[in-house]
C-alpha cells in the first residue's frame, strides 16, 4: 500500500449535510419551470455539477431548459439555505482540523461552485485549514470525471496514489478512484445498499467510525 501523505475532503455530505439542502433547492426551483423531482431522482445526481444536474433533468423529462439560468438559481438557492440552515458534519470537520493541527496536507474537492464552497467553510469555521480548495465548475466536466481530483494532489504537490479521498456519494467515489487514490465513502443511508460502493478501499456506515479509522491512517 502507499504511504498516504495527504487528505483531500469532497465538501457536501462530508463537511456538510448539504444534500438535503440541494435536493431542497432543485425540487423548489424545477417547480417553476413544471418539473416535480423527487428526492429519489435528486439522489440519483449527486455528485454532478449543478450544470450537469440540471443538463440530466432536463433530458430525463425532455423539457428544454436556459441551463446557465437554472443552474444559477439553484446555486444561490443552496447558498441561501446554508447561510440559514447548513449544519456541519461535526466528526468530519473535527477530523480536518486534527489533521491540520498535524500538519498533514489537506484539500476541498468538489463539484460545487466556489461561490458554495466559501458559504460553506465560512458556515463550518473551516476557512483557514485547507491548503487547496478546488472546484469543477472551471473543468469541462464535474465528477465522476476525475480531474477534480487529479488538479487537488497537483495542488498539494503530492502523488494521487498518496492521497486518500473522502466521499459520500457514488459518482465522487468513481471520480477519486479514476485518480487512483484510495477512497473512503460514508454513503447516506439511502445509498449503502448500492453495491457499486465496493469500488472505494473503505466504507463506513458512521462518520465518527470513519473519522477514527482516517486518524489511525495517519497516527
Amino acid at each position: 500500500m502507499s504511504q498516504l501523505e495527504a487528505v483531500v475532503f469532497d465538501m457536501d455530505g462530508v463537511l456538510i449535510d448539504s444534500e438535503p439542502l440541494w435536493r431542497k433547492a432543485e425540487i423548489a426551483v424545477m417547480a417553476q419551470y413544471g418539473i416535480y423531482l423527487t428526492e429519489a431522482d435528486c439522489i440519483r445526481l449527486m455528485g454532478l455539477r449543478t450544470d450537469e444536474v440540471v443538463q440530466q433533468i432536463a433530458i430525463d423529462f425532455g423539457q428544454s431548459l436556459d441551463i446557465g439560468k437554472v443552474s444559477q438559481e439553484i446555486i444561490e438557492s443552496v447558498c441561501r439555505l446554508i447561510k440559514k440552515d447548513g449544519l456541519a458534519i461535526q466528526p468530519f470537520c473535527e477530523l480536518a482540523l486534527d489533521l491540520k493541527n498535524r500538519q498533514i496536507p489537506l484539500a476541498v474537492a468538489t463539484s460545487s461552485p466556489m461561490q458554495v464552497v466559501e458559504a460553506v467553510l465560512e458556515r463550518t469555521g473551516l476557512t483557514a485549514v485547507f491548503n487547496t480548495l478546488v472546484s469543477a465548475e472551471r473543468f469541462p466536466f464535474g465528477k465522476p470525471h476525475p480531474q477534480v481530483y487529479i488538479e487537488a494532489c497537483a495542488g498539494l504537490q503530492i502523488p494521487a496514489t498518496n492521497c486518500l479521498a473522502i466521499e459520500d456519494s457514488l459518482n465522487g467515489t468513481l471520480a477519486a478512484k479514476a485518480a487512483r487514490m484510495k477512497v473512503l465513502s460514508v454513503p447516506e443511508k439511502e445509498a449503502m445498499e448500492n453495491k457499486a460502493f465496493g469500488i472505494a478501499d473503505y466504507l463506513f456506515q458512521e462518520p465518527t467510525e470513519a473519522c477514527n479509522f482516517v486518524r489511525s491512517l495517519f497516527s
